[in-house]
């Protein structure tokens, strides 16, 4: 890769203009035709402006080979999700930087951050590399670009925007070749897209990127992987109806996770079982379901657990369990001060509080100015959808049939809207 290219990529990387690295060397205007390698300047001038750029330019085949090296060690702990090891690889990847010219090397380091950060729920970083990124992209390789996008797609579905999400894996999915990554590359690529598609409702795809994934993972042994597999196609059926077929994945999951005293999959899968029951209006069976999900999630607190504790709620305020409600809001709202929740957990928490511990009468007015406008902004149609029932629900008990019918098309609309995409 051409010199002018490298000097763009670190001086992106360090938030610098063309004026700022040219100053004292060349003009602004000649600098920039280096950088787009319009130009060819004398050696010295090439060292001068490295060096003003912080960069070494000695034994570079060498750091070269090393940095290789260290980029395929570390696919396999950002692959599996082991920070430990990949923090130690990132480190010696550091050292080295400054001694790397090759951008095509510099660009995957990059792109590889970005699972880095999401492993190391170090999201904000992430925002950062995106801007230096996205003017660089015309230098990707194959490598680079499947990385890009796949990890890019993985930020997007841990930030909850999954219609990005969905464009860049499905690029991802596009470039994966055999002969250059691993089959267990294309798996996981495949089990993040089939989540992707799930939350989108696309369910029919997202059953058969799950199915692929599983195929892979039981191949290579990857118990929990095949675990959460499972899962994925056992939420699939699920909403399809294939009840049968649901259960027969949840318990194949269940199975592999009590072998590996997995409790953090445990808890998913009785959430999710929960929700099959609740499909089939088995509501008290649902709710005994959720309550050993919780018990399961109690041993590692974590934002998982506000999702399990809402659905609790609203399954008992459904069966007018007012009472077990209060407790579940109570003891969220606690939690609220100890464990870190998703905004959205936050305000289905308040709405609760409001809505039936408080009885608060301001409890609409949060809704229609504060709750409502973030679930359409954030467009999460499933949310509006079941809080508009809730409230429609209500009026309508009350015989307050003009109210109910404004909270009825609200829920009409977030229904329309689940499978736009």
């Amino acid at each position: 890769m051409k010199d002018g290219a490298l000097l763009k990529y670190h001086r992106k990387k360090r938030g610098l203009n063309q004026e700022q690295v040219a100053e004292g060397i060349v003009s602004t205007s000649y600098y920039s035709k280096i950088e787009n390698d319009l130009v060819e300047p004398a050696p010295e001038t090439y060292n001068l402006l490295f060096e003003k750029l912080g960069l070494e330019r000695t034994n570079a085949e060498i750091e070269n080979r090393k940095f290789i090296k260290l980029l395929m060690d570390w696919e396999k702990p950002l692959l599996f999700n082991n920070l430990e090891e990949a923090t130690l690889i990132k480190e010696k990847l550091e050292n080295l930087l400054i001694k790397v010219i090759e951008v095509d090397l510099l660009l995957e380091y990059q792109v590889k951050l970005v699972r880095f950060c999401i492993i190391a729920k170090q999201l904000s970083d992430i925002k950062k590399l995106i801007i230096v990124l996205a003017e660089l992209t015309e230098k990707f390789n194959l490598r680079t670009s499947f990385f890009y996008y796949k990890h890019l797609g993985n930020f997007f579905y841990a930030t909850g925007d999954y219609t990005r999400a969905d464009e860049h894996l499905a690029i991802s999915v596009s470039l994966y070749n055999s002969n250059h990554f691993s089959e267990l590359e294309k798996a996981d690529t495949h089990y993040l897209y089939s989540l992707v598609l799930s939350n989108l409702r696309n369910d029919y795809n997202s059953l058969s990127f799950a199915e692929s994934s599983l195929a892979v993972f039981r191949d290579h042994y990857r118990l929990e992987s095949c675990a959460k597999a499972h899962i994925q196609i056992g939420i699939g059926n699920s909403r399809l109806l294939n009840t049968d077929v649901a259960l027969k994945h949840y318990n194949l999951a269940k199975n592999l996770s009590q072998e590996r005293k997995d409790y953090k999959i445990l808890g998913i899968i009785e959430h999710n079982i929960a929700s099959l029951l609740h499909r089939q209006r088995e509501i008290g069976a649902a709710i005994k379901h959720l309550k050993i999900s919780l018990d399961y999630k109690k041993k590692f607190y974590d934002s998982s657990y506000f999702t399990t504790l809402i659905l609790l709620i609203t399954y008992n305020y459904e069966q007018n369990e007012i009472s077990a409600c209060k407790k579940w809001i109570e003891e969220g709202i606690i939690l609220l001060n100890k464990v870190e929740a998703s905004k959205i957990q936050e305000l289905e928490i308040e709405f609760y509080r409001q809505f039936i511990l408080d009885n608060d009468s301001d409890w609409e007015l949060f809704c229609t100015k504060t709750f409502f406008v973030f679930l359409k902004e954030n467009k999460k149609w499933n949310h509006l959808t079941t809080y508009s029932k809730i409230i429609g629900n209500y009026f309508n008990k009350k015989m307050l049939y003009k109210k109910s019918a404004l909270y009825f098309q609200e829920a009409i609309i977030g229904h329309e809207n689940i499978h736009v995409r």
